[in-house]
């Protein structure tokens, strides 16, 4: 039998809250998050004083990144794990009492702020796990509102890139427990539309045993400004302004 949205959510959840304590040692391979990282918090260009939401925080990957920078975060998620093991990590970093502020919510469902109330919204591989499109439009509908005048929001998903279209990838789920999405260029502008200022690009363009080489660095950022890497990137990158 086909799983709803509030199944398939239920059960991101539970795996989610199991897998907390291991994720970041078992979830993908080192060269990615080094790759994806430091482009989100350049993208993100958080300055002195300014506020930042962190969508699907999950075991803390971008909030250390931004509270080691003296941000002030709310980190949000929906797995209570995921968000102790952030505090518990965060705790490596030192001093980010009263910088940062943990929220248990489904940002799908509406979340609990008051319009224009962040500089900075980050949504880092987790849109791709919202199982149905009312849901994709809700949450982002919400990130523009909550969002200040000119403010950015830095997006990252998979990518329905020209492999996965070969091997006619579109859906699934992770383990059989956690749902993914991927989603086509096309698809993440029509989400996307009501940001005046919208840059997208593929990233993780190269196959990856030549990760690690020494021009692997330089060569990823130049396919990064073609469009071509809407075909050949694993994962989307958007960058939005609210104009």
């Amino acid at each position: 039998m086909q799983m709803g949205s509030i199944e398939i959510k239920r059960a991101e959840m539970a795996e989610r809250d199991r897998e907390a304590p291991d994720y970041e040692h078992t979830w993908r391979p080192a060269w990615i998050p080094e790759i994806e990282l430091p482009l989100v918090i350049d993208l993100l260009d958080v300055q002195p004083g300014q506020t930042v939401l962190d969508l699907g925080a999950g075991v803390g990957r971008v909030t250390r990144e931004l509270v080691g920078q003296g941000r002030t975060i709310v980190a949000l998620d929906y797995s209570l794990d995921s968000l102790r093991m952030n505090r518990q990590h965060l705790k490596a970093v030192g001093n980010y009492h009263g910088r940062v502020a943990f929220l248990l919510a489904d940002a799908t469902t509406g979340l609990p702020f008051p319009a224009e109330s962040f500089d900075r919204v980050a949504c880092i591989q987790m849109i791709q796990h919202v199982p149905t499109y009312t849901e994709r439009v809700r949450l982002l509908s919400e990130a523009y509102r909550v969002l200040k005048p000119g403010g950015v929001l830095v997006l990252t998903t998979y990518n329905r890139s020209f492999m996965a279209i070969l091997r006619r990838r579109r859906d699934g789920f992770h383990g059989g427990k956690i749902y993914y999405h991927l989603f086509s260029v096309a698809e993440l502008r029509r989400l996307l539309r009501a940001f005046g200022k919208r840059r997208l690009f593929g990233i993780l363009n190269l196959t990856p045993r030549l990760y690690g080489k020494p021009f692997s660095s330089l060569l990823e950022r130049v396919i990064q400004r073609l469009p071509i890497s809407y075909l050949t990137g694993s994962v989307l990158v958007a960058r939005c302004v609210k104009t």
